[in-house]
């Protein structure tokens, strides 16, 4: 710029002179960021979720609890009611005005529900008694329906929770004891078979087979009977399946079984062992033993193999004389 039009610049500007505003240079506009096919892409696909998005039924719940929630909430009659109810109730017919009037003359006043006269600010009821939800046949305070499958189970002598225990809370120390009671019970039970088995080992090594059996043996040999005779009895069953479904059958594995013939009257051998089984002297000593508890009869075990054997149970070790010096005695308790 010369010294002269900078001169000129400084100059007032007279009244019949005007500014010129279209020559003045105005910033360039901001650009816009163009956005990439990958934010594009990305917005096109949340909007698309976003209109087939389908809520669950827990969420459609929890919206109808909060619409009921605030649906109680809010006071129809009162005059500080926004827009948009002064809206809804105009459209549905109501007049604020008139309602307000009415509920006046019947006695009405805004505030908490309840009796005002001798009760405290806070006692107060705020809001209405909760709607009691009717979600099946059964009348207002009924209990639930029972099923099919309790009514069955019921029948057959099984001990189920009754409905109004399942509303209780769990009590988390009956539990623990419970859950500690069936872990001590197991333990018995293992501890009684190896017991037994290892009174029948020093029996059988010590003793005759002429001898009088104590009590003691004879529940062991009772026990490996009833295991045998499971065992059998899968067995049998395992071949019954084996004969019905074999093939190669001449008559197409149609063939004849035992209670096929005994029906007809040809064949009654097979109902000679049943028959024999029963004896007519029942061993009541071993009925007595198998009577009691398993603690009780855990310790008449390892009673029996010290007074027999000198073998101490807990201490895992036979001794030579009957003293059995260096034992604590017979009680768990006292063995580390």
């Amino acid at each position: 710029m010369t010294r002269s039009a900078r001169a000129r610049a400084l100059e007032p500007l007279s009244d019949e002179e005007e500014d010129d505003y279209l020559t003045m240079a105005l910033p360039p506009s901001p650009k816009q960021k163009a956005i990439s096919s990958l934010a594009q892409a990305a917005a096109k696909r949340r909007a698309g979720e976003q209109a087939g998005f389908q809520p669950s039924k827990r969420m459609r719940e929890a919206d109808a609890k909060k619409r009921f929630e605030e649906g109680i909430g809010r006071d129809l009659l009162s005059s500080d009611l926004s827009s948009k109810d002064r809206d809804e109730q105009a459209m549905a017919g109501k007049s604020n005005d008139r309602g307000r009037k009415l509920m006046a003359a019947m006695g009405y006043k805004g505030g908490p529900l309840g009796p005002s006269s001798g009760s405290k600010e806070g006692e107060r009821r705020p809001s209405p008694i909760r709607v009691t939800w009717k979600n099946d046949k059964a009348g207002i305070g009924a209990p639930p329906p029972v099923s099919k499958k309790q009514k069955r189970s019921e029948a057959t002598g099984s001990v189920r929770q009754s409905a109004s225990d399942t509303d209780k809370p769990a009590n988390a120390e009956d539990f623990r004891q419970r859950m500690a009671a069936n872990t001590t019970l197991r333990l018995d039970e293992r501890r009684l078979t190896a017991a037994l088995y290892l009174a029948a080992e020093f029996w059988d090594r010590d003793h005759a087979v002429t001898d009088e059996v104590p009590i003691v043996i004879r529940a062991q040999k009772a026990l490996v009977d009833a295991k045998d005779k499971a065992k059998a009895e899968r067995d049998a069953r395992a071949t019954r399946m084996d004969r019905i479904l074999d093939d190669d059958s001449d008559d197409g594995g149609l063939a004849d079984d035992d209670a096929d013939r005994v029906a007809r009257g040809e064949d009654l051998s097979s109902f000679v062992p049943l028959l024999g089984d029963k004896e007519d002297n029942e061993d009541k000593g071993l009925e007595e033993f198998q009577a009691l508890s398993v603690a009780e009869r855990l310790k008449t075990v390892v009673h029996f193999l010290r007074i027999e054997n000198r073998y101490c149970w807990w201490c895992r070790a036979q001794y030579d004389d009957d003293k059995m010096e260096g034992c604590p005695g017979e009680e768990e308790e006292g063995h580390a």
